[in-house]
């Protein structure tokens, strides 16, 4: 039975509704969420750019809370997407009053959580089992990792595959729902042999939490072919280690094309996109040409008379692009994302 904690209560001065609430609109899925050892969850914008300084957003009372994940509200609360984390094995979650605990169990002393659209699934970081969490009951065992002791931490994506980063061995695999085996990527720029805290993705780019060589360094991990390959974009300044990340898993899907407002706006429809993707602008702006980037910097597509046709991203991998167009005398350049 769902009871509500009074030692998980969220000590509210200083935070409006909408500020811890995840915001996991399509404006909103430019950001990370931090959760310090001081149990303070934070956000950073931008971090697809230029991260931003975290801000404060939501607290927890508990002693000691173990993880922090984001997803629908799998407990039967009111307010979804939300927050997810352990406290002494039991899952709870972000409501309106409070922290709420679900009532079931982590079936194991949870490591970092990875929060998917259905499930969340943690590690045991002593036997390196993977369970998951459907909101129905008690955790359930899915899945045995033999080097447990460099389970660095999982991930989840929109589809609820999950990724488990071995760092001793410098891969990544890649698992269904049920714990069935999809991929296995190769990972670079990450320490080996160390368990370290925050693994997420967003967009398609993982981004990452170490404390070697530097404390709270925020790493972004972007793939290509079977590789991913983090690099340092910032430090997490807090005042606490950072105990893990999250991000929203999911895009909510815009219902129709936006309008453009003014003469001058380009509106890149949908954004991510995974199929197509259409240019959105007034006749007034006079597109000309049409190049797509990626990030290495490889042109991918051309359309040098601008036919308005809806540009195909099925067969590029996933990832942020640039969208490069002429407009007269004017060479414009926007950035989209690939997300499959």
């Amino acid at each position: 039975m769902k009871h509500l904690l009074a030692l998980l209560l969220c000590s509210m001065a200083g935070f409006s509704h909408a500020q811890f609430l995840p915001d996991c609109t399509p404006a909103g899925m430019h950001s990370i969420y931090v959760l310090g050892e001081d149990n303070v969850i934070y956000r950073v914008d931008n971090v697809d750019a230029f991260p931003s300084a975290p801000v404060p957003v939501d607290s927890i009372t508990a002693a000691v809370t173990e993880g922090l994940s984001i997803g629908n509200n799998l407990s039967g609360g009111a307010v979804s997407p939300t927050f997810y984390t352990t406290v002494q094995e039991e899952y709870v979650y972000r409501d309106q009053a409070g922290w709420v605990s679900s009532g079931h169990s982590t079936s194991t002393p949870a490591g970092n959580l990875g929060g998917g659209v259905r499930h969340i699934y943690n590690h045991r970081a002593t036997s390196g089992g993977i369970y998951s969490y459907d909101g129905q009951g008690p955790a359930t065992y899915i899945v045995l990792f033999t080097s447990s002791t460099s389970i660095y931490d999982v991930a989840t994506d929109s589809l609820d595959n999950f990724y488990v980063v071995v760092t001793d061995a410098n891969l990544m695999y890649k698992f269904d729902s049920l714990g069935n085996p999809l991929d296995t990527l190769q990972v670079t720029g990450l320490e080996p042999n160390t368990i370290q805290p925050g693994l997420t993705l967003l967009n398609g780019v993982f981004y990452a939490v170490v404390q070697v060589p530097v404390t709270n360094g925020l790493m972004r991990g972007t793939v290509v072919g079977n590789v991913v390959s983090f690099a340092q974009i910032a430090v997490l300044n807090i005042g606490s280690v950072v105990d893990d990340i999250a991000a929203c898993p999911f895009q909510l899907a815009p219902v129709a094309v936006p309008p453009v407002e003014h003469p001058d706006q380009v509106v890149l429809f949908p954004n991510p996109a995974s199929e197509t993707m259409k240019i959105v602008a007034s006749p007034e702006m006079g597109i000309q040409a049409v190049q797509v980037i990626s990030d290495q910097g490889e042109v991918v597509y051309v359309d040098a008379d601008f036919l308005q046709t809806p540009i195909p991203v099925a067969g590029l991998r996933n990832g942020m692009y640039v969208l490069k167009y002429t407009s007269g005398n004017r060479v414009v350049a926007k950035r989209f994302v690939v997300q499959h």
